[in-house]
């Protein structure tokens, strides 16, 4: 699941049918924007007190950035101080600092996927023990108003994504049956849908936006073989396997892909490809290049997969080296918001992960 899980970080949806969400361009080179206004720095999130590690999984038009990160507090017990630690989501105002999210009773581990325009968070976490059933939930800072999203037969619930309008969307697994479906739930409305389409044996939902489209997967009868698979907020589905989805996850922004699609040789991937009314084409960002994140503007950011994660963003046809900070490395961005300031992660030399967030003097 957790594989999945980072996997599925590789596609996010936006309520778009700006053309500028499809740019097309010949050139597989990163080339650097020339104006500075556009020119992109790179910081360090921060960490928690005493913590050792964070990530940035999401961050809204105010510029609040969300993730996870471990915090410790030092504690006195029986004549010696201890360290009592834990790992949490979190979140972080735009020049503010960050802030543990509280946990479900009993849950001891949590992370922040997705945070909307109103504030609202929304993630998952697990309680201790040996079979640990995850529950996703949406926080509000500014009531303190922590509640879980509903399961089916008390089995698990993952929230992967939330669109900036309350639309969120995930997995959930049948407490009984255990088999996985995709859903769709409103954080300030309540609606929940599950979506996994007749003939399928499960699914799982990965990116959402404003009009309730979801990207994600579906399981066939066929053991271990999946399907990318797009829903859209009408009740029209779109199964995109057919349309040679190299990897079984997909990303739906109002009838447009935008994904990793195997070329028409079919063997080698290339990033940023699109597909609107059933017809794939090549953005031509780069060979062997992921997306990550898309903006509502049109705005696409990924990374390069050569000896390391090279990340970059593509815009108006022109692609982009982002850079990294304190000579952290297998740099990957994970989400911008629509003034195009992106928030991702990169390691450091001990394999510790740290949050990064990339600005510009000018949004898009």
């Amino acid at each position: 699941m957790l594989k999945r899980l980072a996997v599925a970080a590789a596609f996010v949806l936006v309520a778009c049918n700006d053309p500028q969400a499809n740019p097309t361009g010949p050139s597989d080179d990163i080339v650097v924007l020339p104006h500075p206004l556009y020119l992109y720095s790179a910081t360090e999130v921060g960490l928690m007190p005493g913590g050792t590690f964070s990530t940035a999984t999401a961050i809204n038009s105010a510029g609040t950035i969300v993730g996870q990160a471990d915090h410790c507090t030092a504690l006195l017990f029986n004549g010696h101080l201890v360290s009592l630690c834990s790992t949490t989501g979190y979140y972080k105002t735009s020049g503010g600092t960050m802030k543990a999210i509280p946990m479900l009773p009993g849950h001891v581990t949590a992370t922040a996927t997705g945070i909307t325009d109103a504030g609202i968070i929304v993630g998952w976490s697990r309680p201790s023990g040996g079979f640990p059933v995850p529950s996703g939930w949406f926080y509000d800072p500014a009531t303190n108003h922590l509640e879980s999203i509903p399961s089916i037969s008390g089995g698990g619930v993952v929230a992967n994504a939330a669109a900036s309008n309350g639309w969120v969307t995930g997995t959930r697994t049948n407490g009984v049956t255990l088999a996985p479906t995709a859903f769709r739930f409103s954080v300030n409305t309540h609606f929940l849908e599950d979506l996994t389409p007749a003939g399928f044996a499960g699914s799982e939902g990965y990116a959402i936006d404003v009009v309730g489209d979801v990207g994600g997967m579906v399981y066939t009868a066929t053991a271990g073989v999946t399907h990318g698979f797009a829903w859209y907020g009408g009740g029209s589905t779109q199964d995109l396997t057919a349309l040679e989805s190299s990897v079984p996850y997909a990303t739906a922004i109002n009838g447009v892909v935008v994904g990793p699609f195997k070329p028409y040789d079919g063997v080698t991937p290339r990033v940023f490809s699109y597909m609107i009314g059933g017809s794939l084409g090549d953005i031509g960002a780069g060979i062997n290049r992921y997306p990550t994140a898309i903006s509502s503007l049109g705005r696409l950011v990924g990374y390069g997969t050569t000896s390391t994660h090279t990340p970059f963003t593509f815009y108006n046809t022109v692609s982009s080296s982002l850079p990294t900070v304190n000579a952290l490395h297998d740099v990957a961005p994970a989400a911008l918001n629509r003034c195009g300031t992106i928030v991702g992660t990169g390691y450091d030399a001990a394999w510790r992960t740290h949050a990064i967030v990339w600005s510009k003097l000018s949004c898009d």
